[in-house]
């Protein structure tokens, strides 16, 4: 297989987590008790609010997604350099991989902020502190008070996105420090396994992720240690081969992982205990998962491999 064909089903499937992610916002901005399996205790739930069908306002699925895509088209092409016995080669393109990355994450999000900034000064986003939404309010910067103070806000905002994971003209760039964390996450495990044999390889990625599990982090080391091992286990012979000659498997085996993952991914952020389904799943956590968790981060983290698988 070639490179680009490895990650083309990455792309696809990073294209529709984008969308959802527009979705998300938009319906929290508009519909917020849509996050909540229902919209009281003992109500009937809508039908958006339904298993399966509320995943367009699942925001933290789709995020989590991009980071599993992270740790995945990250991790291909080292990983089948190193394979292949190409080590030198693989080290190398880890190397200038560190540095593109950084450039590609920094730069864009800092026009982005740049033509928010702008648009703020110019008071176009007065109308929405206006809105009943209070999504839209908090979201709606204020224009800075002078001219000096505008260039000085500009500044600490851009800075602050690397540094504390907030940008007030654009909050949605919270995830960036995460992205550039993930990535490096990535890169220093390969670094550390390059020279490993990719059995050993895969034992030490699944041991991190179950690490990341007890740790309580499945914002990140969950989902791009379980991207990582995707490439890994990707890459095995038997796994191109064997689906090929069952028909089971190959048709029913996939369909049956995909609703898996959306049903976990359907977890609500809130009031998980108002609807029968959330509550099982609130139940199946406390058996499963460390105490303490962020649970509608977790089960993303869980649901999304088997999507991707």
């Amino acid at each position: 297989m070639t490179s680009q064909r490895d990650i083309k089903w990455a792309d696809g499937l990073r294209g529709i987590a984008s969308v959802l992610i527009v979705a998300g916002h938009i319906l929290r901005a508009f519909a917020p008790d849509l996050v909540k399996p229902t919209s009281a205790d003992r109500e009937r739930p809508s039908i958006f609010q339904l298993p399966f069908i509320r995943l367009p306002v699942q925001g933290p699925a789709w995020v989590a997604m991009f980071f599993l895509l992270t740790g995945y088209v990250n991790a291909m092409k080292p990983i089948r350099q190193a394979r292949e016995g190409n080590t030198d080669v693989a080290l190398s393109n880890l190397a200038r991989s560190t540095f593109r990355r950084t450039g590609r994450l920094v730069l864009s999000p800092t026009i982005a902020t740049i033509c928010s900034w702008a648009l703020c000064q110019l008071g176009a986003y007065d109308i929405g502190r206006q809105s009943d939404s209070a999504w839209m309010r908090n979201s709606a910067p204020v224009p800075s008070s002078s001219f000096v103070g505008a260039f000085t806000d500009l500044f600490h905002n851009i800075f602050n996105t690397w540094s504390e994971g907030s940008n007030r003209y654009d909050p949605i760039q919270w995830t960036l420090t995460f992205l550039l964390k993930g990535s490096f996450i990535v890169y220093l495990t390969l670094l550390a396994t390059i020279y490993a044999k990719p059995v050993y390889r895969m034992i030490i990625v699944a041991s991190l992720f179950m690490y990341s599990w007890q740790a309580k982090d499945p914002l990140v080391g969950m989902n791009v240690f379980a991207g990582t091992f995707l490439a890994e286990f990707s890459l095995l012979a038997w796994t191109l081969r064997y689906p090929t000659t069952r028909t089971f498997i190959r048709i029913f085996f996939p369909l049956f992982l995909v609703l898996n993952g959306l049903y976990l991914c359907s977890y609500p952020e809130e009031r998980a205990e108002w609807t029968t389904w959330s509550f099982f799943l609130l139940r199946l956590a406390e058996a499963i998962v460390p105490s303490g968790a962020e649970l509608w981060r977790f089960y993303p983290a869980i649901g999304v491999p088997f999507i991707a698988i």
